[in-house]
Order: structure tokens, then C-alpha cells, then sequence
């Protein structure tokens, strides 16, 4: 939320979504920084909001950070003197649940986005959620159309900070 402009229709939207699927609110409050910015006021308009929009008791005991995105700090206090994004990523990793893995189970990965490479073909970006991918592994690919057809796993990739980085499995 806009430290000086306070919750707009799309925080209505969004918060209403995260509230009906009884998700982990974290409110942020972004652009301490600039003139004219008031987070104590937004702060009472989110929770306004959110009493609105029939938040329950747990809900609405959310925790709130401080931030100035482009300075590249969070804060737990408007006013502290921290100057990195830590107090941000511990509060994501304490309030957001670890996604559901299996990771001894079989093989499923959902493929959200494909690419292609001259030099390695077919490309698939996906959420791994039960097993594991290893160089030279046989995979059986199903459509969603119901089509199937076998390939192999040339390379694994995972995601590390801005890029991607290759596993050597």
C-alpha cells in the first residue's frame, strides 16, 4: 500500500481475494520515503478495510512492515533506521506457509510457461510438487488435452535471485 496515497480499488480487490481464501495477510506499507507519506494513517485504512471487508480475528492481527522499494530498505517501525530488505524476507518466511512437497513421492511437475532454445529444444518453466528432476531422467509429458508422449530431461534449472542457475544432478 502507497504510504501517501493509502489502500486504492485494486488493495480492495486483492485483500477481498486473500481474505475469502483465509490467507496470510502481510500488510506493506511502501514509500516511506517520500514527502508527504503518512503510514500511520494508512495503516488505520487498511484495517478499516480489511473490518469491511469481514476480516476475522486472526486476519486482522496481521503483521505490518515499512518499506521504501526503491531506497531498497524494510522497516518494522515507520521511523527505524534499518537500512536493508531483511525485516521484509523474515517476515515473508515466518508468516507464509512452505509449499506443499513431496519430495520422495512420484514425479509432478506442472509446466506454466514453455520456451525453446535452437540449441536444447523445448524448454519447460514449472512448479515442482512431488519428486525430483535429474539430468537424463525419462519423463512422460501429458497435455492438457490428454495427449502423452515421452522425453528426456536434458537440464535443470532452478531460479536464484535475478536469473537462473544450472544443477548439476
Amino acid at each position: 500500500v502507497d504510504a501517501a496515497e493509502g489502500p486504492l480499488p485494486q488493495t480492495r480487490f486483492v485483500l477481498e481475494k486473500a481474505l475469502e481464501k483465509n490467507l496470510a495477510v502481510i500488510v506493506v506499507i511502501n514509500k516511506i520515503d517520500r514527502p508527504g507519506c503518512r503510514p500511520d494513517e494508512v495503516l488505520n485504512e487498511v484495517f478499516d478495510l480489511m473490518v469491511e471487508l469481514d476480516a476475522s480475528d486472526e486476519q486482522l492481527d496481521f503483521p505490518v512492515v515499512y518499506t521504501s522499494a526503491i531506497g531498497g530498505y524494510a522497516r518494522y517501525e515507520a521511523d527505524d533506521t534499518n537500512n536493508n530488505m531483511i525485516p521484509l524476507l523474515d517476515t515473508i518466511l515466518k508468516e507464509v506457509p512452505a509449499p506443499d512437497v513431496e519430495p520422495d513421492g512420484p514425479l509432478a511437475l506442472q509446466i506454466c510457461t514453455v520456451d525453446h532454445s535452437s540449441y536444447v529444444g523445448r524448454i519447460g518453466v514449472g512448479r515442482l510438487s512431488s519428486g525430483s528432476l535429474h539430468k537424463g531422467d525419462a519423463v512422460l509429458v501429458i497435455k492438457n488435452d490428454g495427449n502423452r508422449y515421452g522425453c528426456m530431461i536434458k537440464q535443470v534449472f532452478t531460479f536464484e535471485e535475478l536469473g537462473k542457475k544450472e544443477q548439476k544432478c
